[in-house]
């Protein structure tokens, strides 16, 4: 289709993406599943022994990765993560340590056929538009107020389910980058 019509185009991998207004219903996105239980009062499950590791990458990473890629002018793929494997159990006291949940580490049977690593190398994007992420789900502040950077409680508490339809969800994420272009 690109050179058929000359459409430029970046493709954009991304890694497990969470932050603020992640869904929390279904089976995926541990950070908004594990926050809502716990804010909820309810006892997180953690699938099988929790040393699966994923690359968790901030949204808002993800849409400065987005945003550096539409002036790319040749087409390409992109990895947009950050390199990091955090593991599932890593990710429960973090979140559990930042919400003061106090929550017990409960761990179910694993989910067959679950990937147990998955973790992106970003030098390609680095090198050809310049992006790194600027925010990692370890080093996030859990102080309620930091002026050092984002603070995870404040991200966390800000998980809800997503608008009643996909068009309602889309306009009102798109809206403000469309007035930028």
């Amino acid at each position: 289709f690109g050179l058929q019509y000359g459409l430029k185009y970046a493709l954009m991998r991304y890694a497990n993406v969470y932050g603020p207004r992640q869904n929390p219903h279904g089976e995926a996105g541990v950070v908004a599943i594990f926050c809502q239980r716990m804010l909820k009062g309810e006892q997180p499950i953690i699938n099988g022994e929790g040393k699966q590791t994923r690359d968790y990458v901030y949204v808002g990473d993800v849409v400065a990765a987005n945003l550096a890629a539409l002036d790319y002018p040749h087409n390409d793929y992109f990895n947009v993560g950050t390199s990091i494997e955090t593991d599932v159990n890593g990710v429960f006291s973090r979140i559990n340590e930042a919400l003061g949940a106090n929550c017990k580490v409960v761990h179910g049977p694993a989910k067959p056929g679950e990937q147990l690593r998955s973790v992106l190398s970003y030098a390609k994007t680095k090198k050809l538009l310049g992006w790194e992420p600027k925010v990692n789900i370890t080093d996030v502040h859990t102080h309620r107020s930091s002026s050092a950077g984002p603070s995870l409680y404040a991200m966390l508490l800000e998980v809800e389910a997503p608008p009643k339809s996909t068009e309602q969800g889309l306009t009102a994420h798109l809206a403000p980058l469309a007035k930028k272009l």
